[in-house]
């Protein structure tokens, strides 16, 4: 009977679910029954602007209703978007004693003319004591070298003064200490009397980067211009200057994009896309009221223009090597937004965004559902689908179910139903590695996760391979830190730490933590206990928490878990950093530059250090990684970077997961259009970007051969 009883429960609870999901289902397509492409997720989007979006589920949504200047075309290159063309080119200022310096140097550059050409340099004129060249292409290799070293062997480079690009922060709330407020003009006068009175430096420019944030420009010796700049603006009230990064050049770089807009491009509402949407989303990007995590991508940028309504132009500060890569940002509609607070954009506009994309918002219903239906006004043509539907089915168990039921055309399989939709022949598969990793993130702001000992003694701990294998059943391979293993640049050596529990509990001892009556580690009368938060709907989390709990239990650790609606985990745990330890996963893309996640200039909301790290060296190597666009010099950089940050174990990086997708076989084909003004007709197939990649013009396989070129 007591057998009976418990058999009884499950049966009894699997019947409520597929109830429960059938009702889910049946009064959707009551309401929508319209040939669509039906997506569904266990997760929803935070909002729908995406320069403030955090989560997978928000970008997931985002491609179908944006554009940006640019994108990747589906072998990874980048391509034209809503800018046609697009062009990379450099001014460089060489900074000299005097003018009669400077002169001699421009006579050395136009008698080695020849080398010009393979140089990319396109002219070269004195101005004074400095000398302005302007290179066509500053990713120009000259003969296996770069173009600077080539511009070395004609000039001799010890005749030039040093030129160092600096970032600080102001606070025009604080008060210097001449009782000035330290506000950009307040700022720049205190700073320029710091570098009269070094007689060391000077100032060749001040450019505003928001309205707390410099970007300055110094000639000549700048070390004691940085260690006095933060004393010298330490206000009354609290700190007015922090040096955010420093860049130590022979030259003053300044790369320049110049976009051109497509004339055909406009926003969903019917207004034309200009220049002007560009540089005011750069402003919004770089405004803190809209508190953006992607904003250091900008901080760079030293001016933007628009002369014309097609041309869109940006100048740097300094190289960033990521320049071309980053105006692959999704464009905002000035003509909507511009003059509007950021609370007026999460009442009006960030649920029901007007974007440029092939697809318009026309509904969401929170927990329910999001419909897109078809831009017919697109500037690549009018989709092949009437709507695209985003279905929210938070529980795995039900959302399979309404996939078993053709309730959805395509699903992110869970470890667990690899094989079974991989033998089953109504379905095609999609599998490959994704671009991030799972990962513990340590509060660093926690003493009891403040010592690096620990957090190492944390990752021998805890059983990384057991992971693996019984929650993603063996797709997944132990991670070695921030980089996905399949990037160029990541580092091929570095081995995770070794499971070894007993070199855990050494570590530990090390540390001063010693076993109390109750078996907990005790330290100073205070108990190793913390609690690991992840969000709710995610059953590999669950049970990854379960795991980790139970291997840091037998060394003598108590690990409270607990979950959080998406929304409710980010707004009072992650982004106020009040949690103790987190248990989430990053979706880095192809983007070797991580100074959002790690720089210590990012603590502080809303920049995504979570676990508030902060490392000189990787501070350091951060900023020359960004700063280069020599490829070996990346790779190096990034290697070393990923060696300094996986020894320091600010996060307990778990693994990268190889990802699987399952669709219905033969429902979609591809029509997109091509290069020609013509158009490809094609299965769908997993590009170097994935299988998704051209979704957005899928067509129903029925209506292949009308559709057919």
């Amino acid at each position: 009977m007591i057998v009976k009883r418990l058999l009884l429960a499950p049966v009894i609870l699997l019947a409520a679910w597929m109830i429960a999901a059938s009702g889910v289902v049946n009064r959707y397509n009551q309401t929508h029954r319209a040939q669509q492409l039906t997506l569904g997720s266990i997760g929803e989007p935070d909002d729908l602007n995406p320069i403030v979006s955090q989560s997978q589920s928000s970008a997931d949504v985002e491609q179908f209703i944006f554009n940006g200047l640019l994108k990747y075309d589906e072998h990874i290159n980048v391509a034209g978007d809503l800018a046609q063309t697009y062009r990379l080119s450099q001014d460089s200022i060489a900074f000299f004693a005097d003018e009669s310096r400077a002169a001699a140097a421009l006579e050395k550059l136009n008698a080695g003319g020849a080398r010009w050409p393979e140089m990319k340099l396109a002219s070269c004129t004195r101005r004074g004591d400095k000398v302005v060249l302007h290179f066509e292409d500053p990713n120009a290799n000259v003969a296996g070298t770069t173009y600077e070293k080539a511009l070395f062997e004609i000039l001799d480079r010890n005749t030039l003064l040093p030129v160092t690009a600096v970032t600080i922060t102001h606070d025009g709330k604080a008060k210097l200490p001449d009782g000035k407020p330290a506000d950009t003009e307040g700022v720049k006068q205190a700073m320029s009397a710091l570098a009269e009175g070094l007689k060391t430096v000077r100032i060749h420019e001040v450019a505003p980067i928001n309205d707390s944030m410099l970007g300055v420009s110094l000639i000549g010796d700048a070390k004691a211009f940085k260690e006095k700049l933060p004393e010298i603006l330490k206000g009354q009230t609290g700190p007015a200057g922090e040096v955010l990064d420093s860049l130590d050049q022979a030259l003053l770089n300044e790369p320049i994009i110049t976009f051109k807009l497509r004339s055909d491009a406009r926003w969903q509402d019917g207004q034309p896309v200009t220049s002007a949407d560009a540089a005011f989303t750069y402003r919004s990007l770089v405004d803190p009221q809209y508190r953006s995590p992607r904003g250091s991508d900008y901080w760079p940028v030293k001016d933007v223009q628009a002369p014309d309504p097609a041309t869109f132009v940006v100048r740097y500060r300094y190289p960033y090597s990521e320049c071309v890569n980053s105006w692959q940002m999704p464009l905002l509609p000035r003509h909507i937004l511009e003059g509007r607070n950021a609370q007026w954009w999460a009442d009006h506009y960030n649920e029901r965004p007007v974007g440029t994309g092939p697809f318009r918002i026309v509904q969401w219903k929170r927990n329910e559902f999001i419909r897109l239906e078809a831009n017919d006004d697109y500037f690549e043509g009018k989709p092949n689908l009437p709507a695209v539907v985003y279905r929210i089915l938070p529980d795995p168990f039900v959302n399979q179910i309404a996939f078993d039921a053709k309730e959805f055309d395509t699903n992110y399989l869970l470890p667990y139903q690899v094989k079974r939709y991989e033998q089953d022949k109504n379905f095609t598969t999609f599998r490959r590695w994704g671009l991030g990793y799972l990962y513990v993130g340590w509060n660093l702001r926690r003493p009891l996760l403040a010592d690096r000992q620990v957090r190492i003694a944390l990752a021998h701990a805890v059983d990384v391979d057991r992971i693996i294998k019984y929650v993603y059943r063996g797709y997944a391979r132990a991670a070695n830190g921030t980089f996905p293993f399949q990037m160029w640049y990541a580092n091929k050596t570095l081995q995770p730490f070794a499971h070894d529990p007993e070199l855990a509990k050494t570590m530990l001892a090390q540390a001063g933590w010693r076993p109390g009556p109750d078996g907990i580690l005790q330290k100073d009368g205070k108990k190793f206990e913390f609690t690991l938060i992840t969000n709710n709907g995610n059953t590999l989390r669950a049970a990854i928490q379960m795991l980790i709990q139970d291997d840091l239990r037998k060394i003598g650790i108590k690990v409270n878990t607990a979950t959080y609606e998406w929304a409710v985990f980010i707004k009072n745990y992650l982004t106020p950093r009040q949690f103790d330890a987190c248990l989430l996963a990053w979706n880095v893309g192809y983007s070797y530059d991580q100074f959002q996640l790690w720089h210590s200039s990012q603590i502080q909301d809303p920049g995504l250090n979570n676990s508030s790290y902060k490392n000189p060296e990787a501070d350091e190597l951060l900023v020359k990684i960004r700063t280069t666009f020599d490829h070996d010099e990346i790779a190096r950089l990034c290697s070393r970077l990923q060696e300094v940050i996986y020894n320091d174990q600010p996060y307990l990086f778990l693994c990268y997961n190889e990802g699987t997708d399952a669709m219905y076989r033969g429902k979609y084909v591809v029509r997109r259009p091509d290069a020609r003004g013509g158009w490809i007709a094609e299965p769908v197939r997993n590009t170097d970007i994935g299988y998704a990649y051209y979704m957005s013009w899928w067509a129903p396989a029925s209506a292949a051969p009308r559709l057919a070129p």
